[in-house]
């Protein structure tokens, strides 16, 4: 990966979306094996995790995409 690339994909990583965006975005990126988010189960992450966001419907990959991949996998067991 050359810089340019590296760059561009730092930028993709830290674009902020709402959550409706970031349901998509992590649906279509994850693999397939992984369980899937919903728009109620990011609610529910949001209010477990408060101090994740400066205003609620504020995702970006980069601050959110793995904690809420960790998180799914504990939740998951729980439902």
């Amino acid at each position: 990966m050359n810089v340019r690339n590296a760059k561009e994909e730092i930028d993709q990583n830290m674009i902020v979306m709402d959550t409706g965006l970031f349901v998509k975005d992590y649906n279509s990126t994850i693999p397939d094996t992984f369980p899937r988010v919903s728009m109620k189960i990011l609610e529910i992450f949001q209010s477990a995790h408060p101090s994740l966001f400066k205003r609620k419907d504020q995702w970006t990959v980069f601050h959110h995409r793995k904690k809420v991949m960790d998180w799914l996998a504990s939740y998951s067991k729980r439902t």
